[in-house]
């Protein structure tokens, strides 16, 4: 039975009616794994007319339709017997039904040539939480070429239209920008008016071009809640606290991105309006009760 390459195949097992009087062996039959195919075979127990014999084995694919070659007990002619059976298929990373050689043939993105299309590989952007307004963004392992496509949660109305690309400098605009790891490293963070506190967003990477996105897998990260700079579950006392100790420079027990509330878009300077808008989250004021714009009014 033939094997695509690079298939694991683990768990063979056999078994059959047992022969008795006929003169034949019940002893198992053995089975032999290479690279290419997986071979079940017998010296004395062969399958006889009008008998089951079950052969099974452990893959890391899913079965699909092919052929299987039945090799013939006693001399005979033909020798050998062609068979379609369910078996191991060519490997389809993306579900497309087109095997991935197919795929990467007809043009799909390969950057690094390991046979796996550029969007199906498993070291994909992820992001984080890093506040109440900004996303940390995690690249390790990608090799490729990217750009960053982020998305609103599809259920949360105030940011389900939110569909942009992540810029160079981590702002958020309607261009793809295609870069490398080492210029993304550049951009630990993401932020923007588009991201609102206690919103999920989805990144996915895109291995395309610009007009023709090849979009990979999402990874998701919901922002902390409105002024909760310890991300505790409350505001109270202690946020407010951390956010002076920004003001003053000490970012040892709260990220600049964590205390970092205000403008709209945030700028990374820690000054008495980020101390006011924390006080009136305190008191009970929302984000949207804020001059800030509603991505999704």
């Amino acid at each position: 039975m033939p094997l695509p390459e690079g298939t694991i195949v683990a768990g063979t097992g056999f078994h059959a009616a047992l022969s008795d009087g006929e003169g034949y062996s019940n002893a198992p039959w053995t089975s032999q794994i290479t690279e290419t195919e997986i071979t079940f075979a017998t010296i004395d127990n062969p399958i006889r007319w009008g008998t089951l014999y079950n052969f099974w084995f452990d893959a890391d694919r899913p079965p699909a339709r092919s052929d299987v070659t039945v090799g013939l007990y006693e001399p005979g002619t033909p020798s050998s017997l062609s068979v379609s059976v369910a078996n191991a298929p060519a490997p389809d990373c993306n579900g497309n039904n087109v095997p991935d050689g197919n795929d990467i043939a007809g043009g799909a993105p390969d950057g690094n040539a390991n046979g796996v299309p550029d969007e199906c590989e498993t070291a994909v952007p992820t992001i984080a939480a890093a506040g109440s307004r900004y996303l940390s963004l995690q690249l390790a392992g990608v090799a490729d070429v990217v750009a960053l496509y982020l998305t609103g949660d599809a259920q949360d109305p105030a940011v389900s239209c939110v569909t942009a690309y992540v810029q160079a400098d981590g702002t958020l605009g309607p261009e793809p920008v295609f870069q490398n790891i080492t210029a993304w490293e550049g951009v630990p963070h993401i932020t923007g008016e588009q991201i609102l506190p206690g919103a999920t967003y989805g990144l996915q990477a895109d291995f395309g071009s610009p007009g023709a996105p090849i979009l990979g897998p999402v990874t998701s990260a919901a922002t902390w809640m409105w002024g909760d700079v310890d991300n505790n579950g409350v505001v109270n006392f202690a946020d407010i606290s951390l956010v002076v100790r920004g003001f003053q420079g000490d970012f040892s027990l709260a990220a600049r991105e964590a205390v970092d509330l205000h403008p709209c878009t945030p700028n990374g300077d820690i000054n008495f309006a980020d101390i006011n808008w924390d006080v009136t989250a305190f008191q009970g004021a929302a984000y949207l009760d804020t001059e800030c714009p509603v991505p999704c009014p």
